[in-house]
């Protein structure tokens, strides 16, 4: 019986001498074959930035070839981004030059007539705007300082409700109004290097009648767009002495891309 184990023993021994020998063999080749295979450049974040939009794109592309016709109930999704030159009236301050961007759902009931819910948020304002104040002296004379180079930096989540009309069958070009409703979520009023917050002293809502032309080529679609709002901004008596009759007045130009989901 002790012969028998020894045996055994033995045997098992040399299997698992073979057992790592090839093993071994199988590492060896493997790592050769790893190191004969050509390796690939390791990306920049710049570049799997551009491969991921270049995917993106490649998902969402369609074989577009716009007019001034539609089938009705035709609804397209338009993500966009664009620029604003946007100025606060009656202030006398300079326009700024701001980014914007968000999203259109449109939607055809007739053929050449489409409703929109546009969706953006917008950076507004004014800026080098000069302040003259008038102060009253003990013995009721009075005086005047100004302050020069005020820049007023408002941003708003915006809701408009459009209706776009498409008047030529054969040209993808279309104009449109509606109701453009805003909400005020940042305000501030900066001065030599120091910013006061000013959202308290003016009204949060906004409105505005939008006036607007577009036009498509392929899936892009290009938009123009006057907004002036009828709304003065200051509300408290001490934004209405600085700011007076201030309102909202901006022209906006974006980019969208249109992708059809019905």
């Amino acid at each position: 019986m002790y012969i028998c184990n020894e045996k055994t023993i033995k045997m098992r021994k040399t299997i698992a001498i073979i057992a790592i020998m090839i093993g071994a063999a199988a590492l060896h080749v493997q790592a050769q074959t790893y190191e004969s295979m050509p390796r690939q450049p390791k990306e920049t974040f710049s570049q799997k930035v551009k491969r991921g939009v270049k995917e993106t794109f490649s998902l969402i592309q369609q074989d577009a070839h716009p007019t001034g016709v539609h089938q009705r109930w035709d609804t397209y999704v338009i993500p966009k981004v664009g620029v604003n030159l946007t100025q606060i009236t009656s202030m006398g301050g300079n326009p700024m030059v701001t980014p914007s961007a968000g999203v259109t759902i449109e939607m055809f009931p007739l053929k050449n007539l489409a409703i929109d819910m546009d969706i953006t948020f917008t950076h507004q304002g004014t800026k080098n705007v000069d302040h003259t104040m008038t102060y009253t002296r003990e013995d009721g004379s009075t005086y005047s300082e100004t302050t020069r180079g005020y820049d007023y930096s408002l941003h708003y989540m915006n809701i408009a409700y459009l209706v776009r009309w498409y008047p030529n069958e054969k040209l993808p070009l279309s104009v449109y109004t509606g109701l453009h409703l805003a909400r005020c979520y940042s305000a501030h009023a900066k001065y030599d290097g120091s910013k006061s917050n000013i959202r308290s002293r003016i009204h949060h809502g906004d409105m505005a009648i939008p006036i607007g032309v577009s036009y498509e080529w392929k899936q892009w679609m290009g938009d123009l767009r006057f907004n002036f709002s009828p709304r003065k901004l200051p509300k408290t008596d001490q934004s209405k002495a600085i700011m007076g009759d201030a309102r909202n007045m901006m022209l906006s130009l974006t980019v969208g891309y249109k992708i059809q989901v019905f």
